[in-house]
């Protein structure tokens, strides 16, 4: 008994278990039913606010509309009544004329018929003096000629008169108004010869006096102009004659600074860099006549290194040494053939470009060659990739800077030890501009760039066969310079 009580006990918790779930969904069903018909009102009424303010905007656009139309339909009334007026207006005009002229009509008619008039009095007076004569002659016979007589003249004029009245055509009229217009030019004609003399003299005599003033002052300004190109030719001469002074004064100075600076060839340790074997000495040709001169430009210097490369033992190798180093040996190589060598500077000291080639066109030499070694850099370092010895001139390619410089790289190309990279012309930045000693320069020129410092081939050919370089550059030099005389 007691186990069944427990299964029903159980069988009725179970059931009201149940039936609280069926509740429970049953109200969260209810509660997703309210919640659906919620959103469903509140969609309805946001639709219903849509269409309300759907409906007051296009109730304003309409009335926007129709004020748009009662504007334009009252510029248009005003429009329209502007034009009535304006065309009434033209109206009155057009008929004010046609009465003015026929009122001038009305009054060469009433001319007419006055002179008319007067005409038929004295035409009257002399019938009626003759009359009179053939009366006394014959008297009965008066009271037959007086009645035709009298009656003749005065029905006349009348008989015209109807005639211009009844008539429609306009011919008369038209003439009438052109008789009235060629009076009234001649009237204005007619006052215009009145018009006093005096005035019209005034104002010719006017124009006159401010055309000979205008002339006079044209006349003082060409004699101005004339005399201030004269004064400025003559301080543009003065101003020539003084540079010419200077540049001469310049040039003597420094013919006498560099005559003075001109010092031995330092000995074989002093000039090279590095300890290295060099290739024998070629034997020296024959010395020339004094006839030659050549200035040797040492690029850089002073505070100005070029190029520098930080070596593995730690020292700097800077272009600046290795310019003048190669200058001095190309130095040494021509004074044996007997050129006359210009030096730039013989020693560290810095030089602007201006000066450089002041003194070669100041001492008229017959070329300029400026030493100078490459570098090249891959992401902000010095790179060994890039080597070689390449020669720059002038953008036009002048055929004496183009021949000397193709027999140098060909002689030192001879020697070996760099790769020939060839002629170049202009700059590395255009082909037709030009670095300053080419653009300045007033003779033949050029830049010699003896490898690269960044290449370490480069610099250990340089070191090896220096001189030997030095000889054949100047021997392509002097041959050179003797085809030039």
């Amino acid at each position: 008994m007691a186990s069944k009580k427990k299964t029903n006990e159980k069988k009725e918790i179970d059931e009201k278990k149940e039936l609280v779930s069926e509740n429970a969904v049953a109200d969260s069903v209810k509660e997703d039913e309210v919640k659906q018909e919620e959103k469903t009102e509140e969609t309805k009424t946001e639709e219903t606010k849509a269409e309300e303010t759907k409906a007051e905007e296009t109730k304003a656009e309409e009335t926007k509309a129709e004020e748009t139309k009662a504007e334009e339909t009252k510029a248009e009334e005003t429009k329209a009544e502007e034009t009535k007026a304006e065309e009434t207006k033209t109206e009155e005009t057009k008929a004010e004329e046609p009465k003015t002229e026929e009122t001038k009509a009305e009054e060469t008619k009433t001319e007419k018929t006055k002179t008319e008039e007067t005409k038929t009095e004295e035409t009257k007076a002399e019938e009626t003096k003759t009359e009179e004569t053939e009366a006394e002659e014959t008297k009965p016979e008066v009271s037959k000629v007086e009645e035709p007589k009298t009656t003749e003249p005065t029905e006349e004029p009348k008989r015209e008169k109807k005639n211009r009245a009844t008539t429609g055509s306009t011919m008369p009229v038209v003439r009438e108004w052109k008789e009235a217009e060629s009076e009234s030019g001649k009237a204005e004609d007619a006052k215009a010869e009145d018009t006093p003399m005096p005035i019209k003299k005034f104002f010719v005599g006017l124009f006159g006096i401010m055309g000979t003033a205008l002339a006079v002052a044209v006349i003082v300004l060409a004699v101005c102009l004339f005399g201030l190109s004269k004064e400025l030719k003559s301080v543009q001469a003065v101003s020539a004659s003084l540079q010419t002074d200077l540049s001469l004064a310049e040039a003597e100075v420094s013919r006498l600074s560099l005559g003075a600076s001109v010092s031995a060839v330092a000995s074989d340790e002093e000039l090279l860099p590095t300890a290295t074997p060099r290739p024998t000495a070629t034997p020296r040709p024959t010395a020339a006549p004094e006839q030659y001169t050549v200035c040797i430009d040492a690029g850089h210097g002073d505070y100005d290194g070029g190029a520098v490369l930080e070596q593995a033992d730690g020292t700097l190798r800077m272009e600046k040494d290795d310019n003048l180093w190669m200058a001095k040996l190309v130095q040494k190589e021509l004074e044996a053939y007997g050129v006359k060598v210009i030096m730039t500077r013989e020693e560290d000291k810095f030089l602007e470009l201006y000066d450089r080639t002041f003194i070669a066109n100041s001492l008229d030499v017959d070329a300029l060659i400026s030493f100078h070694r490459n570098a090249f850099y891959e992401k902000g370092e010095m790179s060994n990739k890039v080597g070689g010895v390449e020669i720059w001139v002038h953008s036009t390619q002048p055929s004496d800077a183009v021949r000397l410089a193709n027999g140098m790289l060909q002689a030192i190309k001879n020697v070996g030890g760099m790769k020939n990279r060839g002629l170049k012309y202009g700059s590395r930045d255009s082909f037709t501009e030009d670095f300053a000693i080419n653009r300045r320069a007033l003779m033949t020129s050029m830049i010699v760039e003896l490898g690269f410092i960044s290449n370490e081939s480069d610099n250990a050919a340089l070191d090896a066969y220096g001189e030997e370089y030095a000889k054949v550059m100047a021997e392509e030099i002097y041959e050179w310079l003797q085809t030039l005389y």
